[in-house]
């Protein structure tokens, strides 16, 4: 995590677990676009995923926040609230309505 970032505001160590249930990734490019929240090299936690899928995940955005015109735009590579398994991402998305504003 970017700890400096509004999107992370509230978080106190630099990794957060997520719940991931796709195979969608973001790519980190470009300067106009932050990236908060990154996979690490090694992103599998807990659970099953194959080498191929590892491989694609990691190093790549969880979270990217945007500056269009006068909004922004915060794209979460996984649904942020998840059924019940939202826990690691609850912050970012409240983050994201209560400090949207933030992001230049």
């Amino acid at each position: 995590l970017d700890l400096t970032h509004p999107l992370c505001f509230g978080f106190s160590t630099k990794r957060q677990a997520l719940f991931k249930n796709s195979t969608i990734t973001m790519n980190v490019n470009g300067s106009v676009t932050h990236y908060p929240v990154k996979y690490t090299a090694k992103p599998l936690m807990a659970g099953y995923a194959s080498a191929n899928n590892i491989a694609s995940i990691a190093g790549k955005a969880a979270v990217a926040a945007h500056s269009v015109g006068k909004g922004r735009v915060v794209a979460f590579a996984d649904v942020a609230a998840f059924r019940g398994f939202w826990l690691g991402s609850e912050r970012f998305m409240a983050n994201a309505l209560l400090f949207g504003r933030l992001i230049e």
